[in-house]
């Protein structure tokens, strides 16, 4: 009852619709933070705990398999107009080029884009097909994370001031390790506390987009920041680059710019001064999760996210789809998926899926 009473209050204030939208928002895709199996277990050989992790034990690039696993359950429902569910995935746009870091002595950052760090991989061309197949097919709808997710002026530094134990994770292609004297996780891409940081951060959102038209061929309408910290102070930039609305929590981390972190609160549908529109996911299913027990809490969160006359915005993390780790993570996961679409659909025969990009120029003509 308690849970209960805190998705009411969480969902009852901002825009609200009649209409029953279920849209499926995934983060992650194309970040790249365990190179293979070697370096994973040289990790832990080291003392750098990535097994006690999800993103780490189970998460790497989708392969064709993954992709094609997905979309065959996507595709196993329809909504009242015969739609087949659809999915979002939030993209991280480029990884770290180790090699071009080291031998600029960690002066500068040097990236290449996860497509071509997927065609390095067996089978790589015929992933990035299948990436092209979900997106042709309606399904498999993208928009954009980020170009990194994890911060990479705090790396850098502290990689140039010759770190031991940072060096070590680098020699093993990790980026994700915080060490003593970092002001926050690396996993906070948009954290700074400095204008030099600001002013980076900046042009990698600029640069973000450039790439998401390249690869995608068309403007992101939506930004989800990773791990969710954020600042207004970009927003005026999201306008002009063409983005519509950004991902949100009701509470927010938000950097101060002098080395604190503060929280903002956000209301379903707020538009902000420079016309950006928060979307403010409500509900969530991570199978792959420890703690999960079933889709028991995910339809609780559908079902109250529409009596509150709310979407059902639901957070999904990629690694509850990718098998090449762990196939039995995958196949749980995707059974788990599959369960859960069914009894939406039978529980509420009048849904409607929506991409993300599709729901906000919705939202975008309503507010």
């Amino acid at each position: 009852m308690k849970e209960d009473i805190k998705l009411y209050i969480k969902n009852l204030p901002g825009w609200s619709t009649r209409r029953k939208i279920v849209v499926f928002i995934s983060d992650d895709w194309g970040d790249h933070r365990i190179r293979n199996e070697e370096d994973y277990r040289n990790l832990i050989r080291i003392g750098i705990p990535v097994d006690k992790s999800i993103h780490t034990r189970y998460g790497n690039l989708a392969d064709k398999s993954d992709l094609h696993s997905l979309y065959e359950v996507l595709s196993g429902v329809k909504d009242k107009n015969g739609r087949h569910a659809v999915i979002t995935p939030f993209v991280i746009l480029a990884n770290p080029d180790f090699d071009k870091i080291r031998s600029d002595g960690f002066e500068r950052y040097h990236y290449e884009l996860f497509t071509d760090t997927i065609r390095k991989y067996e089978n790589g061309y015929q992933t990035i097909k299948a990436w092209e197949e979900g997106i042709e097919a309606g399904i498999f709808v993208p928009e954009l994370h980020g170009r990194e997710h994890f911060n990479v002026t705090q790396w850098l530094h502290f990689l140039s001031k010759g770190d031991d134990r940072l060096l070590q994770a680098f020699d093993l292609h990790y980026a994700f390790l915080k060490t003593p004297g970092m002001k926050v996780n690396p996993v906070y891409a948009f954290y700074f506390d400095n204008q030099t940081d600001f002013e980076f951060l900046k042009e990698s959102l600029s640069d973000g987009v450039r790439l998401f038209r390249e690869i995608f061929k068309r403007n992101p309408l939506v930004f989800n920041p990773p791990n969710g910290m954020f600042h207004e102070a970009f927003y005026s930039q999201l306008a002009e680059l063409g983005i519509k609305a950004v991902n949100a929590k009701h509470f927010r981390m938000q950097p101060d710019g002098k080395g604190k972190i503060v929280r903002r609160y956000f209301r379903f549908g707020q538009v902000s001064y420079e016309g950006i529109t928060h979307f403010i996911s409500n509900c969530a299913f991570e199978p792959a999760g420890e703690s999960y027990s079933g889709i028991g809490k995910a339809l609780k969160q559908v079902e109250i996210a529409f009596r509150c006359r709310k979407p059902a915005l639901i957070n999904t993390h990629r690694v509850n789809f990718i098998g090449s780790r762990d196939i039995r993570v995958r196949d749980k996961s995707l059974s788990e998926f599959s369960l859960l679409l069914s009894n939406i659909q039978r529980k509420w025969p009048d849904i409607e899926f929506l991409s993300a990009g599709e729901f906000v120029t919705l939202l975008n003509k309503e507010v």
